[in-house]
């Protein structure tokens, strides 16, 4: 999609070991791929809007869910901590949760900037992957590339889901009739 007008062939390297759902998408949406043999090539791939539109379809959170509300900026704090608690918990790495710990702190504070409080932060257990989900009331994303790249000009805004996107596993976005979902997925060890 962002090379769709220059002839040029990228190279899209995916990590072997993401969950196999993610290696999926990978493969679905590219014309060939490469592993340890021949290159696949594929008589079709799946186009990558149609797909971001099929991933921001919302899952409510899974009963069992820790959930945790956040009515102001001041109680982010208290998600940060939660954060950090479950995702030891969890086996993650203290540096993989201090990133997850950063990617909710962005994602929440836009929550609370962009719709009504409380905003919401579930964390659960989904397979392969451990999820922080934040639901806010925001009426969501314009753009379903947002935050795949930096913000085009310097700013000290508009980085939150860019960032969010370069320290979670995947980030999915969706939206409906109660508001913004923005689900932070990281790989649990083995």
């Amino acid at each position: 999609m962002l090379f769709a007008d220059t002839p040029v062939d990228v190279l899209c390297p995916y990590d072997a070991t993401l969950p196999a759902d993610l290696l999926e998408i990978g493969h679905d949406t590219h014309d060939a791929t490469l592993g340890t043999g021949p290159v696949a090539h594929s008589l079709w791939a799946e186009d990558p809007m149609g797909l971001l539109t099929e991933l921001a379809k919302v899952e409510a959170p899974p009963r069992g869910a820790t959930t945790l509300d956040c009515s102001s900026p001041s109680e982010v704090a208290h998600a940060r901590r939660l954060v950090h608690a479950r995702g030891a918990a969890a086996g993650l790495g203290p540096e993989l949760v201090d990133d997850v710990a950063l990617a909710v702190t962005e994602v929440l504070t836009n929550a609370l900037r962009h719709g009504r409080p409380p905003a919401r932060l579930h964390v659960y257990d989904d397979g392969p992957t451990w999820v922080c989900h934040v639901h806010g009331s925001g009426r969501g994303l314009a753009d379903p590339l947002a935050g795949m790249l930096p913000p085009s000009e310097p700013a000290d805004h508009g980085y939150g889901l860019w960032l969010a996107r370069q320290l979670c596993t995947a980030v999915d976005v969706g939206t409906d009739a109660t508001g913004t979902h923005v689900r932070l997925h990281v790989k649990r060890p083995a």
